[in-house]
């Protein structure tokens, strides 16, 4: 059951589950704004580049930032690592590791 919202402050505080039969309808799993990757969906350490499965090509991987809190500025950080292909991005790294 889709759920139409007035305004951001309805989104965010909106349960997923809210729903009149309790069933867990795709809909309403898109509405959350998070993802769970577990420490068993970690492989070996990424390096500088990686094999796209998309292209079979070599791409380059690329750091996600974090604000310094000393200076304020925008600093890179391996806490998340993506590569393009195309006009499409994709996470490939969780803290300088393979996402599987």
């Amino acid at each position: 059951m889709s759920k139409d919202f007035k305004d951001y402050d309805q989104w965010k505080t909106a349960s997923p589950y809210d729903d009149e039969d309790d069933d867990m309808e795709e809909e309403n799993v898109k509405a959350v704004p998070f993802v769970a990757i577990g420490n068993e969906e970690l492989g070996d350490e990424l390096g500088e580049t990686i094999k796209c499965p998309q292209c079979f090509k070599e791409h380059k991987v690329d750091n996600g930032t974090v604000k310094d809190k000393e200076t304020g500025k925008q600093v890179p950080s391996k806490l998340l690592q993506f590569y393009t292909c195309g006009d499409t991005t994709y996470l490939i790294g969780i803290n300088g590791k393979r996402y599987k």
